[in-house]
């Protein structure tokens, strides 16, 4: 089947991007009709290389060269259509089909396949066509103006790079050179080139700076730095340099006055102007722009400020010329830059006086104290304190012909105003007594006689002085109080209170226990000496003594001392701490056995030192005793048994005295009674009857013993016999 004719080539690309056609093709892809590709080897096929050049800006259809001819063959270029700048004829002939530009088309490349109808492959053509150059491009700067800005303290010598120009050219009509070209005859700057990093780098246009700058002289320079290129005719252009001198801060602000001077009145109210300062910096910007402040003594800030923009100075406070009659101080001025400049001028502000301050009065005193002092009973006049007057305004003086007068606290006429030893003073008029008036609190006022409407004054508080001139006074005449007997050591008796009209030492009372009626008790009380509080100070006995009265003296620390006496009347209260006690250890009696009933026996006694109930004692007997009763009151011991002293001849009885206090206290006492024996007894035989035996012819003599017992005692119990008759 019949081939068509597509070329399939195969491209490769090196680092710079550049496609370069392989000229030795590996394959030739045919495509029939049928869609079946036929691959055809091409390898080996033989390579010609053709090298041509043209000179730029030739007219169209200059004949550039040929490639090998052949005739019948096709040429037919590879991998793109024959570059439209040049037209290839059937014979091989190149020529141009526009004005070639070389700074647009430097060189043109292109492969041609020579193919025959008879053989598959002939050959290759590779050609090169380069465009050579001719001087058609001026330098060119980037812009024809530049602005470039060099600190007016930039050293002598330094560089600052500037645009170079370019030209489309190659070699010698691409190769440019500068000149310089200063407005007038100024010689600052110049324009010289270098190797940037090294001279394959390429060269670098700086301005040299060969002067000094001062902007505030020359704050901008014009020059004109032209570019030449190599060619025949040589080329040029030219660029305009503006240099732009950038301010430093080298110049301080400096004042339109050396000095300001200026004089305002005194009470001028706050925010009032005073002067108004200038001052100019030839710099600009923040290097020039001022702004202004108060430099002085502490106080200044206090009383002046300065408007830090238009270096107008007002007051901040009200200006006294009795405080000072002129102020110093520095306005600075400095610029608002980072490394500022400053200046300062002195500020010299006279107070004009006015007759504003009131005369001013003071006192002096004759002690140390804080207070005026005066003592009672003094006689009059006595010095309270010296009285000072004195006026700040020296233009406008008091009249110290004027006595200052007593405007408060004198209403009861004690104090006035006079001379002391020639010195204004406040005196006393009467004798003082601290006990009615102890202070007074007391105004002096003094008047400016050209202006009532000024006035000052003082007050003061005079103390008068305390004399020992009062004696303790008790709080009650006479002083009495119950204190039971069994209160422990420093329990609380009585307080004796006195008072002291004077104070101080004076009314400082100490508390004495001066005498006790009874010397046993002396030691039973004591006295705080600081309070006046009687304790108990030892135990104790109201049998000893159930009152005691205590003589206490008061006494004040003055000189003089003076006392007063207190009387303490103690009852001692009654606890119940003693038992009854018996008027005899024991007790004996002896009764008739044959005693009645309720018949007494005996009469027991005690007694308790104690009082009251503690000291009223009953009695009663221990145990169960039927035979005998006591009297609870009277002690009386009776019968109320009848008794039988063969029965019991001797009782034991334990009786017990008990008082009426609480918790009760008793005592016991051994009562003994002897029954004495009456003859209330038959003598009694011991058997109702004997029989005896006795034989006849018995001898006289014993024949029987019989016995009787009688249980009485005594002669009443000793047993006679007698032998009665027969019946």
């Amino acid at each position: 089947p019949p081939l068509t004719d597509t070329l399939i080539q195969v491209s490769t690309k090196e680092d710079e991007g550049l496609p370069m056609v392989s000229l030795q093709l590996l394959w030739l892809a045919l495509v029939s009709l049928s869609g079946n590709p036929t691959f055809i080897q091409l390898g080996g096929a033989q390579t010609f290389t053709r090298k041509l050049s043209l000179a730029e800006e030739q007219p169209v259809g200059t004949h550039v060269g040929s490639v090998h001819y052949i005739p019948g063959a096709i040429y037919q270029p590879l991998g793109r259509n024959p570059p439209k700048e040049f037209h290839l004829d059937s014979d091989g002939n190149i020529t141009t089909t526009v004005v070639l530009d070389r700074e647009s088309l430097p060189t043109v490349t292109f492969t041609l396949l020579v193919t025959a109808t008879n053989v598959p492959v002939l050959f290759f053509e590779h050609v090169t066509i380069t465009v050579t150059d001719v001087n058609d491009n001026r330098p060119k700067f980037g812009t024809p103006n530049i602005t470039v800005f060099i600190g007016e303290d930039a050293s002598v010598g330094s560089l600052y790079p500037i645009q170079k120009a370019f030209d489309q050219d190659s070699g010698a009509n691409g190769s440019v050179t500068y000149s310089f070209t200063p407005s007038g005859n100024d010689s600052t700057f110049a324009v010289v080139t270098g190797a940037r990093n090294g001279p394959q780098d390429g060269s670098i246009v700086q301005l040299k700076l060969l002067k000094q700058l001062d902007r505030e002289k020359t704050d901008r320079y014009s020059v004109t730095v032209s570019a030449i290129d190599g060619g025949m005719p040589p080329l040029n252009s030219s660029m305009d340099v503006t240099v732009v001198v950038k301010d430093v801060n080298d110049n301080p602000p400096l004042f339109s006055q050396r000095s300001y001077n200026v004089s305002v009145k005194e009470n001028q109210p706050r925010g009032s102007s005073i002067v108004s300062v200038l001052a100019s910096d030839a710099d600009v910007g923040l290097n020039g722009e001022i702004q202004y402040s108060v430099k002085g003594e502490d106080d200044i800030a206090s009383l002046f400020t300065v408007d830090s923009k238009s270096g107008l100075v007002t007051t901040l406070s009200t200006l006294d010329y009795e405080a000072s009659t002129f102020y110093k101080f520095d306005i600075v001025a400095n610029n608002v830059a980072d490394l500022r400049q400053e200046s300062a001028v002195p500020v010299t502000v006279y107070i004009e006086d006015v007759n504003d301050n009131a005369p001013e009065v003071t006192i002096r005193l004759v002690h140390s104290n804080n207070n005026a002092l005066v003592l009672e009973n003094r006689p009059s006049p006595e010095l309270v304190v010296f009285v000072d007057v004195y006026d700040r305004d020296p233009t406008y003086l008091f009249n110290r012909h004027g006595r200052p007068s007593l405007t408060s606290g004198n209403s009861l006429g004690h104090f006035h105003v006079s001379y002391w030893e020639g010195q204004l003073a406040v005196l006393t008029t009467k004798t003082l007594d601290r006990e009615a008036v102890s202070q007074y609190q007391l105004t002096v006022t003094a008047v400016d006689l050209q202006n009532s409407s000024l006035s000052s004054s003082v007050t003061f508080l005079v103390n008068v002085g305390d004399q020992n001139d009062n004696a303790p006074v008790l709080s009650s005449p006479g002083y009495s109080t119950n204190i039971s007997e069994s209160s422990p050591i420093d329990s609380s008796v009585a307080t004796i209170q006195a008072t002291d009209a004077d104070i101080g030492l004076n009314a400082l009372l100490t508390y004495t226990l001066l005498s006790v009626n009874r010397n046993s008790a002396r030691d039973w009380f004591s006295v705080s000496n600081m309070s006046g509080l009687v304790q108990v100070a030892n135990k104790l006995d109201r049998e000893a003594h159930d009152e005691v009265v205590l003589t206490i003296r008061v006494s004040d620390n003055g000189r003089p001392q003076r006392t007063a006496l207190a009387q303490l009347h103690v009852v001692i209260v009654d606890v119940n701490d003693n038992p009854p006690v018996f008027s005899e250890y024991n007790y004996r009696t002896d009764i008739s056995e044959s005693l009645p009933l309720d018949s007494v026996v005996i009469v027991i006694s005690a007694s308790d030192a104690d009082s009251s109930a503690n000291g009223e004692v009953t009695y009663s007997l221990d145990g169960m005793m039927n035979d005998f009763k006591i009297d609870p009151m009277t002690g009386v011991v009776k019968t109320q048994e009848s008794l039988d002293r063969e029965h019991i001849a001797n009782y034991s009885l334990t009786i017990i005295a008990a008082d009426g206090g609480y918790p009760r206290r008793t005592s016991t006492t051994t009562l003994t009674i002897t029954l004495l024996d009456e003859n209330d007894n038959y003598p009694v035989f011991l058997q109702t009857f004997y029989v005896v035996d006795v034989k006849e012819n018995t001898q006289p003599g014993i024949i029987a013993t019989v016995t009787a017992n009688d249980d009485d005692s005594g002669d009443f119990g000793t047993v006679w016999y007698r032998l009665l008759d027969n019946p």
